[in-house]
């Protein structure tokens, strides 16, 4: 009778181990049982962080000189996505061009200093064999600027200044 009752008591907690694992088994399983989605194209609002997203302009340009004075002409205009890897080199000359950046109201976000596209500074070897400089003034010559945009930026003027004087200005809109 004893031996009944221990097997008894050895079967009945093999049964309900066996009983709890089908529980748990079960319960994973239900609960790695796919879910129907349904999904449904919404089309993106822009937000201000989009617009806000870094961008680079580049311009080309065209300077020459009419009798006195200079003129200039724009070539051709790019923005693209993108940040500068470094500022640009600021102008130290005393003939160079101020480049700006102006909001639609003209007010100034920033600027930068380049040097004067038709007066250029040249190096060269005389009949002595030592190197000198000399001031040359060109005629016509074809420049480029590049400028991390703002934002609010509406144009881009160019001031042609004589030490810090500005001596004429030339201005185009971005858009």
């Amino acid at each position: 009778m004893i031996l009944k009752k221990r097997y008894y008591q050895k079967t009945r907690s093999f049964w309900g181990a066996y009983l709890l694992g089908l529980l748990c088994a079960g319960v994973l399983l239900e609960a790695c049982k796919p879910v129907s989605y349904q999904y449904t194209y919404q089309e993106s609002a822009q937000t201000n962080e989009q617009a806000a997203l870094p961008q680079i302009l580049f311009m080309s340009f065209t300077m020459r000189k009419d009798s006195s004075e200079s003129v200039v002409t724009m070539l051709e205009k790019k923005i693209l996505k993108g940040v500068l890897k470094s500022d640009p080199e600021s102008s130290m000359a005393d003939d160079r061009l101020y480049v700006v950046q102006l909001t639609k109201e003209r007010t100034t976000l920033s600027g930068y200093y380049l040097d004067h596209p038709l007066r250029k500074n040249m190096e060269y070897i005389n009949e002595q064999q030592e190197y000198k400089t000399r001031w040359v003034e060109l005629e016509e010559a074809e420049f480029f600027i590049r400028v991390a945009l703002d934002p609010a930026c509406a144009y881009i003027v160019l001031y042609e200044m004589k030490g810090m004087e500005v001596e004429k200005s030339f201005l185009f809109s971005i858009n």
